[in-house]
């Protein structure tokens, strides 16, 4: 796997994680070559930190056995806090048997773990009932990272407000602290403290630290959905 591009368009902070950005439960949109010419698939999948896996559909995977070359978008964005991120892939895929294990791992990413909760049109993957699905694994071999965030306008903020509960707003409140700690020494719980005060546009006297928040926010959702945060738990230090 080649990455060909890691940009940010805005400020001097560090690009994104790819592993941490495709562990977030986000549509992956699949473009591939069919006989009647380009198509668009969108679907769940599960990152293994080689290849993409996906539970294979009833056209698809018939276009990918004639040409394996396709390519892959992600996009994370929230128009409330500005946060657009974007991986774009470029490879081929392998259509397979259809694989009970990585299509629960696949759906929990998407539906949390308790799978009596599922919705029951995805019984299959818990019952390990007989299906036509095929399962397939796509191997990047360019790939493009891209974090076009940039600053939200009030109107955005007001109608996009993110709504978080109390449990996970203490959550990201760490995550983002813990963040700002691994990023080595700083001048103290002051120096954080002015650092993240409002200017009177109410963005942070450190315009870096809106970004670091969504990714921040981002990263816990994405925990909590697929079995729960658990780096509140950790000792730093």
């Amino acid at each position: 796997m080649n990455i060909v591009e890691k940009s940010v368009s805005a400020g001097d902070r560090a690009v994104f994680d790819l592993d941490e950005f495709l562990s977030r439960p986000l549509y992956a949109h699949l473009a591939h070559n069919s006989e009647r010419g380009p198509r668009e698939s969108p679907v769940w999948f599960h990152w293994d930190g080689q290849a993409v896996w996906i539970i294979g559909g009833t056209s698809f995977p018939a276009n990918l056995k004639r040409d394996p070359r396709c390519a892959i978008g992600i996009v994370d964005w929230d128009s409330a806090t500005g946060l657009s991120q974007h991986v774009g892939m470029r490879g081929k895929a392998e259509v397979l048997p259809y694989d009970h294990a990585m299509a629960r791992t696949i759906f929990r990413r998407y539906f949390g773990p308790d799978e009596a909760d599922w919705d029951p049109r995805f019984n299959y993957a818990v019952t390990g009932e007989e299906s036509d699905l095929t399962m397939v694994r796509f191997t990047p071999e360019a790939v493009v990272i891209r974090d076009q965030s940039y600053k939200p306008t009030r109107w955005s903020r007001q109608v996009s407000e993110t709504r978080l509960s109390p449990r996970q707003t203490y959550l990201c409140m760490f995550e983002f602290l813990r963040r700002q700690y691994e990023r080595g020494p700083t001048d103290g719980v002051g120096g954080l403290l002015g650092s993240l005060s409002l200017l009177p546009d109410g963005e942070p006297a450190d315009a870096a630290h809106a970004a670091d928040w969504s990714e921040a926010v981002a990263a816990v959702l994405a925990a909590e959905a697929t079995g729960g945060y658990t780096g509140a738990t950790q000792r730093l230090g």
